[in-house]
């Protein structure tokens, strides 16, 4: 038993290093951060050797052994043989459906916010740990905008506060995006919402696929590769004084 434990941890500790390392050297074409999930209008079946559906269902452990560092089996199988993808319910936005998939194949999470467009919003189906140069959780928290000035110029005006002393402050005002926050009675996984400060301006094209859904607090033009939609109902973006912001604007890739 101690043998095969060595063994299986050397071959975790061999891709960990190799897809670290591919990372960094091709980040832009791997925009997608492995284990992150992101929605996608369901009509578009998105690029199959870097998604998968996020419907948690059950795979080999030793078929994507990265992917298991950061899961486990938090949301099924053995965690010896066996892992399951989290289990997200699809979500119809007025006549619109979004499916969710999880990036299999992408850059190992790190600090760094690389290819990120600033102000828009990431998603996990667990809690992660991130440098707070690159990325900041929505929880009603707040920052100075000195320290956040490429967040504070993309981001609209009623996310900006009056600090004390005079210096401005910015708001991660607490989101609930399509899909909901918390586990449901029916064993659908909660998921964490980050928010981009350090990374790309996204002024012409956002670093995306077709089909693939963004949302941001970007208070700018849509990126030109994207189209805005607008719901009849707006997401949900609230503060702890219990004053509605401006809400999250979705936007989907063409």
């Amino acid at each position: 038993m101690k043998t095969k434990f060595l063994t299986v941890s050397g071959l975790l500790l061999l891709q960990l290093v190799s897809s670290v390392s591919f990372a960094w050297s091709d980040v832009f074409r791997n925009e997608c951060d492995l284990g992150e999930v992101k929605a996608f209008v369901s009509t578009v079946q998105p690029n199959s050797e870097k998604w998968a559906k996020a419907d948690g269902h059950v795979i080999e452990l030793m078929s994507n052994v990265t992917l298991f560092s950061l899961y486990g089996n938090k949301f099924g199988g053995d965690g010896v043989r066996t892992f399951a993808f989290p289990l997200i319910k699809d979500v119809t936005v007025d006549s619109l459906t979004f499916s969710y998939y999880v990036c299999t194949k992408g850059i190992f999470p790190t600090t760094t916010g690389a290819s990120s467009p600033i102000s828009f919003i990431k998603q996990y189906p667990l809690g992660m740990r991130y440098d707070l140069n690159y990325f900041r959780a929505l929880n009603d928290q707040s920052g100075l905008a000195d320290e956040y000035s490429e967040y504070g110029q993309a981001i609209f005006d009623d996310l900006k506060f009056e600090a004390r002393g005079g210096s401005e402050g910015v708001r991660f005002p607490h989101v609930i995006l399509p899909a909901g926050t918390e586990n449901n009675d029916d064993g659908h996984s909660k998921l964490y919402n980050y928010v981009v400060v350090g990374g790309e301006w996204p002024s012409s094209e956002a670093n995306c696929e077709k089909g693939e859904v963004l949302f941001g607090l970007w208070k700018h033009g849509a990126p030109g590769n994207t189209r805005e939609f607008v719901p009849s109902t707006p997401i949900t973006a609230s503060l702890a004084d219990g004053q509605l912001r401006t809400a999250p604007r979705i936007f989907i890739c063409q």
